[in-house]
């Protein structure tokens, strides 16, 4: 709000002065260009199209002064974010030995563990809203909180490489252990304000003993790794168990999808993609501000351009072409 009314300021402020401009430039036009010289219409407009042009460069460079991070040294500092604006991502990923067999991907030769960071990063980098913090939640017999409220995607990209699963007395898993860890993490938040995100292959997992969401849940989704025919291990061929997952999903009212070979869709992620409800992908506040820049910017290094060439209307040229029109006239 103060960035669009600081805008119109400006712009008010620069069509006055285009409109002194203006009336000053008509006495001396017949010194400058010749008396005979004229300006074409569409030069009346000039003023009001340089005036919106400085309106449209200021709101953009207003606005992307609010996502810049001020550097000093090695640290960043970041604004703060009000509580009120925070919206939550927390990853529960499965960290079991399962997930380090080999059947992910188009070719299937992906690691699980790696196809898993592969969606989170994708995932990610269509999460444009600065006001997003992630934290992440392993699982396996039992589950740790790894990261909390962090918005740096180099730093949850490095925890997904580490072994994690070293951490846990091997057993079976247990990915209710992992959504109860979650839902407690989550349990301060303010209410519809978690997107929470389950990553796992479901081998193993049990069902008994859903633990009850907290009011902070605003969507449960569901991603699956690991192929259908799956893989030899501990005894067992592992698989992703989609039937197990699923169930998860649909117990807490969430959304399950494969993602062993595809990526989580837009559509599943939502607003946080910045997802209309009529299925398409709009702007950010962010790229408009970028795309406002770039149009104001533009408009204002092409005027000077325009008008040297474009702006006269010679009375040279209009005897010119009345001469040609004579001569064919007469033949």
């Amino acid at each position: 709000m103060v960035s669009t009314m600081i805008a119109i300021l400006v712009g008010l402020i620069c069509f006055t002065a285009e409109w002194i401009h203006t009336k000053r430039i008509k006495r001396l036009a017949s010194l400058s260009f010749g008396p005979e010289a004229k300006a074409r219409k569409w030069t009346a407009f000039v003023p009001l199209v340089r005036s919106l042009a400085f309106v449209s460069l200021t709101w953009g460079l207003l606005v992307l002064m609010d996502y810049q991070q001020v550097a000093l040294g090695d640290e960043i500092l970041e604004e703060e974010i009000p509580a009120e604006k925070v919206e939550h991502v927390l990853i529960i990923l499965d960290v079991s030995p399962s997930m380090y067999l080999k059947d992910a991907g188009v070719a299937g030769d992906l690691q699980r563990k790696v196809r898993a960071r592969e969606v989170l990063e994708s995932m990610m980098e269509r999460i444009k809203d600065p006001h997003v913090k992630y934290s992440v939640v392993a699982t396996f017999t039992d589950a740790l909180p790894v990261l909390i409220d962090s918005s740096d995607e180099a730093v949850i990209a490095n925890i997904l490489d580490l072994p994690m699963d070293q951490a846990f007395t091997p057993g079976k898993t247990d990915l209710l252990k992992g959504v109860e860890k979650a839902f407690e993490v989550a349990k301060p938040w303010r209410p519809n304000s978690c997107t929470f995100l389950l990553i796992s292959d479901g081998d193993s997992t049990s069902e008994i003993g859903m633990p009850e969401a907290p009011n902070s849940l605003k969507e449960f989704l569901v991603a699956g790794v690991g192929s259908s025919q799956g893989l030899f291990i501990d005894g067992h061929q592992s698989r992703q168990d989609t039937l197990s997952l699923k169930r998860i999903a649909k117990r807490l009212r969430g959304q399950y999808q494969d993602v062993n070979q595809k990526h989580l869709s837009t559509q599943v992620l939502g607003d946080l993609a910045g997802e209309h409800e009529d299925g398409t992908k709009g702007f950010t506040l962010r790229e408009w501000a970028l795309l406002a820049c770039f149009l104001g910017s533009l408009i204002l290094a092409l005027l000077p351009y325009i008008l040297i060439k474009f702006a006269l209307d010679h009375k040279e040229k209009t005897n010119k072409l009345r001469d040609l029109y004579a001569s064919r006239s007469t033949t």
